[in-house]
């Protein structure tokens, strides 16, 4: 299940389902078979964000294929001379705390990743996710920025605002074409 708010021409997702129960410390992908009923999720109201122990902010993140406690997000890394496209990376096994962040001089030019020193005061600007009514997915550059502390970056869920959302049930198969439903919901926590 994907949760976004409709922009128009596209759907600005939130948050990607991916755990048994969002109350759980058991965090797992969900699986589907064959004739399971997918309508029947639910949504607590809850999208991901991140804490540095001071300010928690709202950031998408996803989980990593295959690899259930890790969950990874796309941005830029500043610090106070320079600006580079980055990856950050959580483990959810581990609290949800930052575990890496590899930077790149730029994504377009499939540079190769190094690691930055992190400092704190430096920031990481969260990239979005863009979802077009055709199933098409395209990233973008936010203003959700954080700034490093000594606690570090954690991984959290925080309360979605009071508002109109739409609950995306997509599937894509094995050629990357995607199709989907949805419902559209109310917060009002």
């Amino acid at each position: 299940m994907w949760v976004g708010k409709d922009m128009g021409d596209y759907y600005d997702i939130l948050f990607i389902s991916d755990l048994v129960d969002p109350n759980s410390s058991e965090y797992r992908i969900r699986t589907y078979e064959k004739g399971d009923n997918i309508q029947d999720e639910e949504w607590d109201g809850r999208i991901r964000g991140v804490s540095n122990g001071i300010k928690e902010i709202y950031a998408f993140s996803e989980p990593l294929d295959f690899i259930n406690d890790l969950f990874f997000a796309h941005g830029t890394y500043s610090n106070q001379e320079e600006s580079y496209d980055a990856d950050i990376l959580f483990d959810i096994s581990n609290g949800g705390k930052m575990t890496d962040l590899w930077a790149y001089e730029s994504f377009a030019d499939n540079s190769l990743p190094f690691y930055p020193v992190i400092k704190s005061g430096n920031t990481f600007t969260f990239k979005g996710l863009k979802f077009f009514k055709d199933g098409d997915v395209e990233s973008y550059k936010t203003k959700n920025s954080i700034e490093f502390t000594d606690q570090g970056l954690k991984r959290t869920l925080v309360n979605a605002p009071n508002g109109e959302y739409v609950l995306f049930f997509v599937v894509e198969d094995i050629v990357g074409k995607r199709s989907y439903d949805f419902v559209n919901v109310t917060v009002d926590l």
